[in-house]
């Protein structure tokens, strides 16, 4: 009997830890053009700060901060190839620190600045129109 017990109470353990990473996940997805803090998180979701990337880390295999970069670089992906905003604009929208380490982070994560990342993706548009 005490076995079957702390069995189900270790599984609603997990299951309170998943619940939470989903939370922390919603709550990137809705704010990632914020500069979001883990105190933010922490006071919105009631989850102490000490807590969150372990919450997050064990469901996701990442943590908060990686999670939330890749998340702005893929809404500056799509603002690149769905505005002509400047480079600069979108690295205000999305909260970067400045227009310099929203290239660099963009540069590090996809191989190329935002600038030729915008050109390749209209090479790519003319050369299906041409075709």
């Amino acid at each position: 009997m005490p076995y079957a017990y702390f069995n189900e109470l270790k599984k609603w353990r997990e299951n309170l830890f998943i619940d939470k990473a989903d939370k922390i996940e919603r709550y990137l997805k809705i704010n990632s053009r914020e500069n979001i803090k883990l105190k933010d998180i922490s006071n919105e979701l009631e989850i102490s700060e000490q807590s969150l990337n372990t919450i997050f880390k064990k469901k996701y295999g990442t943590t908060i901060k990686r999670y939330l970069t890749q998340l702005k670089i893929e809404n500056a992906k799509e603002l690149l190839t769905t505005t002509e905003l400047k480079i600069h604009d979108i690295s205000e929208y999305l909260s970067f620190v400045d227009e310099s380490y929203f290239i660099s982070t963009f540069n590090k994560a996809c191989g190329v600045t935002p600038s030729k990342y915008r050109q390749n993706y209209i090479e790519k548009l003319l050369n299906k129109k041409s075709v």
